[in-house]
């Protein structure tokens, strides 16, 4: 999908900038030099401005739908030709993290194979930084990841958003532990006081992890010491097994919670300020010209915000 069709297709959904610029993960200043830039390639206005909220013009909406058809005419002409070529196999090469492997193997590639049985995946499953890496090097087409492509050239690669969420502390549903919350309109749970934290028995990731340097450098913040790690396990899915098995608690982004299956746990928020982490599908530019390529992206978008929204927690 054209990125200048889903800017404007944003712009104009949540009428005005800001919430846009969230889903797309662009600054509102980013966003509104575009749409001038757009307006001034055109020659026409596309939104009319009231303060700061956007509504499209005549222009923008002709805009859009000729985007709209632009786009099903390239979709028209994939097919054929893949309808033509149909003994020709391709590959699509993907890569996500351990906290993924569930739904992707389970319900996401099966349905995919069935309908693209030309189409071979090859999926490799890792760290978030390997995966970075390996797509940055060309050797995988598209990666799930929550990692920013720090101080690396990304001009070849196209983001699409998945989810957004926040990191929290993670409990067992009969924890014996006292705690002491109150409520913060920032926040998405119940707020923990940082007193209450030093005493918990935490389980954390293994050394050097991504998740691990992340949320330990949120946790000092929180409460100014070393967390009280008694536990290290080597995945997310262990380390909330644990927890549902009442070993401890232990600081995770919300979303991987609720996708993992797991339906009896207790969410509380701490800190100073929420601290936002970001699922997206990362992949190599041209990878989307293939309208089976953009559609396993649609899939596995759509797939894991109906589970995470299913279980309590909204998509941006």
């Amino acid at each position: 999908m054209r990125k200048d069709y889903t800017y404007i297709q944003r712009i104009a959904e949540y009428g005005g900038l800001t919430k846009a610029a969230d889903e797309l993960f662009v600054s509102v200043p980013a966003l509104s030099r575009f749409v001038k830039n757009k307006e001034k390639e055109l020659g026409v206005k596309l939104f009319q401005r009231n303060g700061k909220t956007f509504q499209l013009t005549y222009a923008g909406q002709k805009y859009l739908e000729t985007e709209e058809q632009i786009q099903t005419l390239w979709r028209n002409f994939d097919n054929s030709v893949q309808n033509h070529t149909q003994g020709l196999k391709t590959t699509l090469k993907i890569g996500f993290p351990l906290s993924l492997g569930k739904i992707l193997i389970s319900k996401i590639i099966p349905r995919f194979e069935k309908k693209y049985p030309r189409i071979s995946l090859y999926a490799y499953e890792d760290k978030v930084v390997v995966l970075n890496r390996l797509l940055l090097q060309g050797k995988l087409d598209l990666i799930f990841t929550m990692k920013e492509f720090e101080n690396k050239d990304t001009s070849n690669i196209d983001i699409f958003p998945i989810v957004s969420g926040q990191i929290c502390l993670i409990a067992p549903e009969r924890t014996s532990t006292v705690v002491e919350t109150n409520y913060r309109p920032s926040f998405s749970y119940p707020w923990l006081k940082p007193k209450t934290i030093n005493k918990l028995p935490l389980i954390g990731l293994r050394q050097h992890s991504f998740f691990r340097e992340h949320i330990k450098k949120y946790l000092l913040t929180t409460i100014a010491q070393e967390p009280n790690i008694q536990v290290t396990l080597s995945t997310i899915e262990h380390v909330l097994l644990a927890v549902d098995s009442n070993i401890g608690w232990t600081p995770m982004v919300d979303f991987l919670v609720y996708l993992s299956g797991l339906k009896h746990l207790k969410l509380y928020s701490f800190g100073s300020q929420p601290y936002q982490m970001n699922l997206v599908i990362a992949c190599n530019k041209g990878i989307t010209d293939s309208s089976a390529n953009l559609e396993f992206i649609n899939l596995c978008r759509n797939k894991i915000r109906k589970e995470v929204h299913k279980n309590g927690i909204k998509s941006n």
